[in-house]
């Protein structure tokens, strides 16, 4: 005889019964087990991204002894440098410099600045959908892997060597959407110069972190490599870079603020650009057809006191 399995007096009711008693709800667990946790725990640590710069320190710059006396020695002898380039323009939020030399000890290679403005960049990106799969919520952990992406590449630089602000782009570029960034990639295939391409990443870091004003000034500063690099030679080469992009509308200008384009932003450019080119011609034809064939002088007389005067062309 086969059983009532479905029944009101069958198996799978009676199972039912005995799993809820052996496990209990569900339902209610998943409620609340995560209060359940934290009260095991008196001391909780606050794991915020306003601590990632101390765990990044410790995780990954900690020195020995050495390498420590070395370079305190190094910051006594470039203090007055360091303070004079790091200077970012007063215009938005300001960065803090190296304080002493024990923060530059801990710090170096990287600039006190960077810890924050990567950190503030990357969430905005993560906010405006930048970021694929599960990359798409971006914190602590990346920003410690991006940090470490960029000591591999220096580990053979010397102690005038600075990280600069462009390098954090490759520590997260697997991440991004491809869509995103084919700007950067059309530039790299596309464009000789290298400083170029450098700052066309830095701004893309930036892009939507508006509290930063990307002025040339400010840029120049970012893309410092080193304390002994001549700061004329390198503020012509990021102006150079700075109209290269602009001109093949990788980037706009508006005022002394450049802003890194997406794909939909850069082809509203190249019709704005097409329709100044436009106007301008339209502008020249009008002038030769009135003020050169039709009126033919440049100058009015006054009948009153029959004196000539130039008039303004509208």
């Amino acid at each position: 005889m086969q059983p009532n399995v479905r029944g009101k007096h069958g198996y799978l009711p009676r199972l039912r019964k005995i799993w809820k008693a052996i496990v209990g709800d569900q339902s209610a667990v998943n409620s609340d087990d995560f209060s359940k946790i934290q009260g095991r725990f008196k001391c909780r640590i606050p794991l915020t991204s306003a601590n990632v710069d101390e765990v990044i320190e410790k995780r990954l710059l900690a020195k020995r002894d050495d390498a420590k006396k070395m370079l305190a020695q190094h910051y006594a002898n470039e203090q007055a440098n360091l303070q004079t380039i790091l200077s970012f323009s007063e215009a938005g939020v300001q960065f803090r410099k190296y304080q002493d030399d024990k923060d530059f000890v801990n710090k170096y290679p990287f600039i006190p600045y960077q810890f924050d403005l990567f950190q503030q960049c990357i969430k905005e990106l993560s906010k405006h959908n930048a970021f694929q799969g599960k990359h798409a919520s971006v914190g602590e952990r990346s920003m410690l892997g991006v940090f470490q992406e960029v000591l591999r590449d220096l580990a053979d630089e010397d102690s005038h060597t600075l990280v600069s602000f462009d390098q954090m782009f490759e520590g997260i570029r697997s991440t991004i959407r491809g869509e995103i960034q084919n700007a950067i990639t059309l530039a790299e295939n596309n464009i000789t110069n290298d400083l170029a391409k450098r700052v066309l990443k830095a701004l893309f870091l930036l892009k939507y972190y508006t509290n930063f004003k990307t002025n040339a000034r400010n840029i120049s500063v970012l893309m410092l490599t080193s304390t002994k690099m001549d700061l004329k030679e390198h503020e012509t080469g990021i102006k150079e870079a700075l109209n290269l992009l602009e001109n093949q509308t990788y980037i706009q200008r508006n005022g002394d603020v450049y802003e890194f384009l997406t794909d939909d932003e850069k082809d509203v450019e190249n019709e704005n650009q097409k329709y100044s080119y436009r106007r301008a011609t339209d502008h020249s034809v009008f002038n030769e057809i009135i003020f050169d064939n039709i009126i033919g002088d440049n100058r009015i007389r006054y009948a009153d006191n029959k004196q000539e005067y130039e008039f303004t062309k509208r």
